[in-house]
């Protein structure tokens, strides 16, 4: 299943009962630009909220999430 993390209820219809985890890859970076628009805001942090949120509505009981290197300072090398 492929949902929209921006979207409540990741923007699916017809959940299945049966689903035993989810994998959160989604987010968006940039280390040149400010979140002028809100949009790296929106999605890396309401975002995941929504995924959370999801899981826990639905009884999911496994949750994997995958950040970025992009959290860390720019590297000298």
């Amino acid at each position: 299943m492929v949902g929209d993390i921006t979207e409540p209820n990741l923007g699916l219809g017809d959940i299945p009962k049966d689903i035993e985890a989810v994998y959160h890859l989604a987010g968006i970076h940039s280390l040149r630009q400010e979140d002028k628009d809100g949009l790296i805001w929106k999605t890396n942090v309401d975002g995941t909220r929504n995924v959370l949120e999801f899981c826990l509505k639905h009884n999911i009981p496994r949750l994997f999430f995958t950040s970025t290197a992009y959290t860390w300072p720019v590297n000298p090398y």
